[in-house]
């Protein structure tokens, strides 16, 4: 009995399809023809794949009733080689073509046929091409008809300045010689001459079956001249652009390294869920997610937040008061915008959170530094300092950075001078959902009964960084002005991950991440105090904290916490010397360490390397 290759006769189909499709405008051989047909060529197996792809398909669709799965008999092995050699026609550029055209033939359908024979095949035996951005079909190309030179010359001309002048990288596709020619108005023939040129000098190269495309080689040398050092005269910086301060960058947040700050896990569970949810909000996008959408954010998110706050955080809100923003930063930003004008005086926490800080003085406000000690903010300091402030930002629930919370007392006493002065507050609430001991702290604004406070927060920190969502709890008599200024800055937040967060919080899933978060987060600091204590027993003071995502080492025998901080930072480890979120304050030399982004392995190492630098610093 003869063994026939796996696939031979779904090959022996495509090949008698293939000879069933006649080539169009067949040319006797002449000058310059190989490479016209070289061109054609492309454009021809593209549409004959096509053709062979779509036939194919149609001994895939989805049966009607689902039937009891059968042994694999011959007939049956017979069908599942085909389908792979028909895998092998999908691997081409033309099937994402061919499977927009048949849009009734879903993937999720072929893999919900649980009981037939697709059931185990996956997504990876429909593999796509990657394809080029496709940015030259974008380019300005055009003629001048009014020149003498030849309109070939002219096109061949364009390609290089674009290739040359970095508009088209390598790897760009190149308009067909047909596409060319028809935006053009030439003759094909014109198109044709500009690419052999083309070809020949090497700025663009043929890909069998795909195009043609810029060539690497010739970009990567354009690209070495035009970084080449040459006198440039810069323009004059304005005098508002030497406002911004050398601001903390992203990637220094970004920063991977033991123990940087702001930084979260997220566990499979939550993953696998985020994931669920995407596909399911990318399925259900309609008009709607599509368009312009309310400013202050879907109503469904603010409706399931403003739950969220009622339970967790004790606010007195409604859901149409709540202005989803894109964390904490922006929020305060457009609070900035709203209620001081250049010349305000303001009160901020000393120490406390730089960006704060730099972006009242890039409004021109005047910012009053008040220490901070035990019990949290100094009012009667703040009183005596600055008795006309206009506002005050505080961090009364987890001061930043020293962690402390703010008395009962404190609250009440700086409610009370905000309510006789006509002052507002703005709280900034952040990491309140990692309270490790104790009962939850009540919010500020919950004891506000005169709308003095505005409340702002962030799911960026409970959730992950990269989601951009935060909120603010804005009092009805700044509402409309809130959601004018955050209209103006960028019109309205994404509707996509609106969607998904509302979804994650409505099902419960955002409860149960809190939860499961807590008691790992709970876990590292207490593995990273630990760690720390033991090694450098008696030159390190460590502050355990209630709540929050990092805690303060201090520093004792004199050290320098900035000289730690490079210190450390050779070592490979990232901590932040507390010293510089000072201001006015005598500080208290210490160090700042995140514990929320890094599992208990690489913390209980780096923390271990860093006893032994602090032990073995010899001082200042």
């Amino acid at each position: 009995m003869s063994h026939a290759r796996p696939g031979a006769t779904a090959e022996a189909s495509v090949g008698w399809r293939r000879r069933q499709i006649s080539e169009r405008e067949p040319r006797e051989p002449s000058p310059g023809a190989d490479h016209q047909r070289f061109f054609e060529f492309g454009q021809r197996d593209g549409r004959v794949r096509g053709a062979v792809a779509e036939r194919a398909l149609l001994h895939l669709e989805p049966r009607p009733k689902r039937r009891e799965r059968r042994p694999c008999s011959a007939s049956n092995s017979g069908y599942l080689q085909a389908c792979r050699a028909v895998r092998v026609i999908f691997s081409d550029p033309c099937w994402s073509a061919v499977s927009a055209e048949r849009g009734s033939l879903e993937s999720s359908a072929l893999l919900d046929q649980r009981h037939g024979p697709l059931s185990d095949i996956g997504s990876d035996h429909f593999p796509m091409t990657t394809k080029s951005q496709g940015w030259a079909d974008l380019y300005a190309w055009q003629l001048d008809r009014s020149s003498r030179t030849p309109l070939s010359r002219q096109v061949y001309m364009q390609v290089c300045s674009a290739v040359l002048s970095g508009a088209l990288r390598a790897g760009a596709r190149v308009p067909s010689s047909r596409t060319m020619a028809s935006r053009l108005g030439v003759a094909r023939a014109s198109v044709v001459s500009a690419y052999e040129q083309l070809l020949a000098e090497g700025y663009v190269e043929s890909r069998r079956g795909s195009g043609t495309f810029i060539s690497g080689e010739v970009v990567g040398l354009a690209m070495a001249r035009r970084t080449a050092p040459r006198a440039i005269k810069r323009a004059a910086v304005p005098t508002s652009a030497r406002d911004f301060p050398d601001f903390e960058r992203s990637a220094v947040q970004g920063e991977a390294r033991p123990f940087n700050t702001g930084r979260t896990l997220v566990d499979a569970r939550t993953a696998e869920t985020w994931r669920r949810l995407t596909h399911r909000a990318v399925r259900g996008l309609g008009p709607n997610d599509l368009g312009y959408t309310d400013p202050a954010g879907l109503a469904e998110l603010r409706g399931n937040i403003c739950d969220y706050l009622r339970a967790a955080r004790a606010v007195r809100c409604e859901p149409d008061q709540i202005v989803i923003t894109a964390g904490t930063q922006q929020a305060i930003d457009i609070a900035i915008r709203v209620l001081l004008a250049p010349g305000d005086e303001v009160w901020v926490e000393d120490p406390g959170y730089p960006l704060t800080h730099a972006q009242l003085l890039l409004a021109k406000v005047r910012p009053h530094a008040i220490p901070v000690d035990v019990q949290g903010l100094v009012v009667g300091a703040g009183r005596h300092t600055s008795p006309r402030a206009r506002a005050i930002f505080v961090t009364p629930s987890h001061q930043f950075p020293t962690g402390v919370a703010m008395s009962m007392a404190r609250r009440l006493e700086l409610l009370a001078w905000a309510r006789q002065n006509g002052a507002f507050i703005v709280e900034d609430d952040y990491t309140s959902e990692f309270r490790y001991s104790g009962p939850p702290l009540a919010s500020l604004q919950g004891l506000d009964d005169s709308e003095r406070v505005i409340y702002v927060g962030t799911l960026n920190k409970a959730l992950f960084p990269g989601l951009r969502i935060g909120y603010a709890v804005v009092p009805r008599s700044l509402l409309p002005a809130f959601v004018g200024a955050r209209y103006l800055i960028d019109r309205q937040p994404a509707t996509l991950q609106q969607a998904v967060v509302s979804e994650f919080m409505q099902q419960g899933h955002f409860t149960a991440h809190i939860r499961r978060m807590r008691q790992l987060y709970r876990e590292q600091r207490d593995a990273l105090a630990e760690t720390l204590t033991r090694g450098a027993a008696g030159r390190l003071d460590v502050a355990l904290p209630d709540q929050g995502m990092h805690l303060v080492a201090y520093l004792g025998d004199g050290l320098s916490d900035i000289a730690i901080e490079a210190a450390a930072q050779r070592a490979g480890i990232v901590v932040r010397a507390i010293s510089r979120f000072y201001h006015a304050a005598r500080p208290r030399p210490g160090l700042i360490l995140g514990f929320s982004g890094f599992p208990r392995q690489l913390i209980v190492p780096a923390a271990a390397r860093l006893a032994t630098l602090i032990t073995n610093h010899s001082g200042n």
